[in-house]
This record gives structure tokens, sequence and C-alpha cells, in this order.
């Protein structure tokens, strides 16, 4: 009677006391340990399709830099992971829409009030080493698009009657870009207001 107890429906003899439980554990563990398999196995999958989807995205991007449709699809893409690069593509996008309009804007309104009201600065050259002169010139011709008979009035007159601009309406970035020019020929600044050009 006791041996009948102690077998369970797997087959084999147990203790009286708690054997088919015990039977019963192993295989629930056997199962636990299958299904970790299989949900480790999905997310290996899943990151492997997602990695594939923002190569495929990138290269789009590669092969159609000036898209925008492609920029945004990347864009949604990384905000659907909760990636906050997909919030800088975005912002990037729209502020090269703006800059078009930014232009128009500027050509079109007057010079004073925007000196007083925008954030653009003005490359000006403040001190000309005379000995340097013709270095500055190529500085100036370089930094403000002018012509050469231009560019050498503007280091002139910097020379006889003190600082001139050498271009305004410049975003930060490039103001930066533009003083590192003049480093070791002359001495330069980014003003917020631009001083009015001779």
């Amino acid at each position: 009677m006791a041996t009948e107890d102690a077998r369970d429906d797997g087959g084999g003899v147990r203790g009286a006391d708690g054997g088919r439980e015990d039977a019963d554990a192993r295989r629930a563990g056997v199962e636990r340990r299958g299904d970790g398999e299989r949900d480790g196995g999905d997310e290996g999958d899943e990151g492997a399709m997602s990695g594939d989807e923002e190569a495929r995205l990138l290269e789009a991007i590669r092969a159609a830099p000036d898209d925008d449709g492609a920029r945004l699809a990347y864009a949604a893409f990384l905000d659907g992971r909760g990636d906050p690069r997909g919030e800088l593509v975005r912002i990037e996008v729209e502020l090269m829409r703006l800059k078009p309009r930014l232009a128009v804007l500027r050509k079109t309104l007057d010079p004073a009030w925007l000196a007083a009201v925008g954030r653009q600065l003005a490359l000006v050259l403040v001190v000309v080493d005379p000995a340097k002169k013709i270095q500055t010139v190529r500085w100036v011709r370089e930094a403000s698009g002018l012509g050469l008979r231009e560019s050498l009035d503007v280091v002139e007159a910097a020379l006889a009657r003190g600082p001139q601009v050498v271009r305004d309406q410049l975003e930060p970035e490039e103001g930066e870009r533009l003083l590192a020019l003049f480093a070791g020929t002359a001495e330069v600044r980014l003003e917020r207001r631009p001083r009015p050009r001779r």
C-alpha cells in the first residue's frame, strides 16, 4: 500500500511525503528554463531586427542627405525607442527649413532694428599689424567674400581709423570658425551689434 502511494504518474518510486510534488517542481523548473531561453531568443531577434532597421534608415540618409523625409523617418524610429537622438534629428530638420525664410527677412527688414534685437554676431577687425598686412587682407577676403580691392580697403581703414566690420549676420559657430582664421595675424573679435561698415 505504501509502495502504491509512493509511485507517481511519471514512473519510479518516490518518498511517500511529497515525492510527486518534487517531480512536478522539477518539471516546472525545466519548463521555466525553456521559457526563459525562448524569451531571450526573442529579445535577441528583436535587437537584431532593430539594428537592421537602424542601419537601413541611416543608409537612406547617406543616399539622399538632403531628403528631410529620410531624416524624419529615422527620427520617428528613434522616438519609438525612447532615444533622445530622435528629437535632435527633428530639430535640425526644422532649423534647416527655417534658414531660407530667415535669410529673406534679414534682407528686407531694417538693419538697425535687426542689430538691436538679433542674436547674430559681427566679425570686427580691431588691430592690424602692418608687418602682416598682406596676410590680413587674405583672411579678410576669405572671411567676407569681398574682392581683393574691397578687402584691402577694410584693412587700410582699420589701420587708419580703428575697428572695421569684416562680416556681419554670423551665427555663433560660423563666427568662431572665422575668428580662428586671424589667429597670430591680426586682432579680431565677435560683437553682438555690428559697427557700421565703411
